[in-house]
């Protein structure tokens, strides 16, 4: 039941966003394009998946060895182990979408009024920010944040 229930409506979830994401491109002319874009979904979505599983089953399966087994074997660093790496999976969400979603990795669209780091750090000279200061203003180049 520890590992059950949460996988049970994170598969239900993704699932239901597959299908949508199916139903979409029927509507849609399909094409090249299309068609990676629906494999690049459902490859995410099956990582996501198997990164849940990966992060919370040495968990479950102590805690469920601890409450069957011989619990003399569980030492307070064998337990805090799983615990800690489980708990750390909230982290690892976001870093599967910034690597498989090609729209993530690129900068932000400058709004005026407003900096990002990410603008900052990759602010090149090039893309949507380009010529553009904090305040949507013209700008003659690329400018290093000041301290």
């Amino acid at each position: 039941m520890i590992l059950v229930l949460p996988l049970s409506v994170i598969v239900f979830s993704y699932t239901k966003i597959l299908v949508t994401v199916k139903k979409m491109a029927k509507c849609q002319v399909s094409n090249r394009q299309s068609r990676r874009a629906e494999k690049k979904v459902t490859i995410m979505v099956v990582v996501m998946i198997v990164a849940f599983m990966v992060a919370w089953s040495p968990y479950a399966i102590l805690a469920l060895y601890s409450a069957f087994g011989n619990s003399a074997y569980v030492t307070p660093l064998v337990a805090t182990l799983p615990a800690m790496f489980a708990k750390s999976s909230t982290a690892y969400n976001p870093v599967i979408y910034f690597l498989l979603h090609d729209k993530l990795r690129v900068a932000p669209q400058c709004r005026p009024g407003t900096r990002t780091a990410v603008s900052v750090v990759i602010g090149d000279g090039k893309g949507p920010c380009a010529g553009q200061t904090a305040t949507g203003k013209a700008r003659a180049g690329p400018q290093r944040l000041q301290a």
